[in-house]
């Protein structure tokens, strides 16, 4: 069985035309922001990643040292 390709239909403008409807940004699409995101990089021996880990549980490192620090602000 042959398959159709859409490039044996259309020229490449119409491609390009055809194309250009799907995906891209649109409003309101996508993750809504926490705050400003500044990158920090923490060094700590192989046994603490290992307790940071089961105290996190099922948060991200990201929500987890959030909500580490924002209690520390707010006290």
């Amino acid at each position: 069985m042959s398959r159709i390709r859409l490039s044996d239909h259309l020229n490449e403008q119409e491609i390009k035309e055809q194309m250009g409807k799907h995906g891209g940004k649109r409003e309101g699409a996508g993750r809504k922001r926490v705050g400003i995101t500044k990158k920090v990089s923490i060094s700590l021996p192989h046994g603490d990643w290992e307790r940071f880990d089961e105290v996190r549980g099922d948060r991200s490192r990201s929500e987890f040292l959030r909500e580490l620090i924002l209690k520390e602000l707010d006290s």
